[in-house]
């Protein structure tokens, strides 16, 4: 079995996109999505994510922004015919800076810059309990493609050209534990991945306001 819910929906408080009318306008919007798979051996996985915005126009063409991401996911599987659960929770908290470039009103790219501070906890019981903590510092840059389908419905296609973490994370099992510092820097330079550096997005604009 398998179901798959997923939306991403933009709430900004005007009638009607237009770019020369951007100028001092706020938005708030929201994303959704969730999903859960089962097969036959037992195994079963549900995924949930939540994603808040707010945004600024301080100009026709440039905005400033904050966001909070927050990803739930737990897995349940079967080992020698025993049921074995892990469960992820992942926060991540983001100012962004996004410029655009448009060749009409319809149709144009845009510049994202982002950084942020993200927190994992995740824990697994097998034989016995087994925790994970990691906190992230983060920076990355985008660029993409945007067309209105209509008035307030557009589609993106984004790409991450860079991207940087920093973390830190703590791992304990059982009565033991171990700390470790990671750095990790990253340029996916004419790669495409999942949901990693490529991403396919549907935006419906309701309403501005000032």
């Amino acid at each position: 079995m398998r179901l798959l819910i997923s939306g991403l929906l933009i709430f900004l408080p005007l009638a009607g996109v237009h770019a020369q009318d951007l100028k001092g306008k706020n938005a708030i919007g929201a994303a959704l999505g969730a999903s859960f798979t089962s097969d036959e051996g037992g195994d079963e996985n549900f995924t949930l994510a939540i994603n808040p915005a707010w945004v600024h126009f301080y100009s026709d063409r440039s905005a400033v922004g904050i966001g909070l991401w927050y990803n739930y996911f737990q897995t349940t599987y079967i080992i020698n015919d025993e049921s074995s659960k892990l469960g992820n929770h992942r926060f991540m908290l983001y100012p962004y800076w996004r410029h655009h470039y448009p060749f009409n009103e319809q149709t144009g790219l845009f510049l994202r810059a982002e950084a942020g501070v993200g927190y994992t906890r995740r824990h697994e019981y097998v034989a016995d309990l087994e925790k994970y903590r990691e906190w992230r510092l983060f920076a990355g840059g985008r660029a993409g493609f945007y067309h209105f389908l209509t008035d307030r419905l557009s589609l993106e296609l984004n790409w991450g050209f860079l991207q940087y973490s920093h973390t830190i994370a703590k791992h304990s099992y059982g009565t033991g534990h171990s700390d470790a510092i990671n750095l990790d820097l990253s340029m996916s330079l004419g790669e495409c991945g999942i949901a990693v550096v490529f991403e396919i997005k549907l935006k419906m604009y309701l309403k501005l306001s000032t």
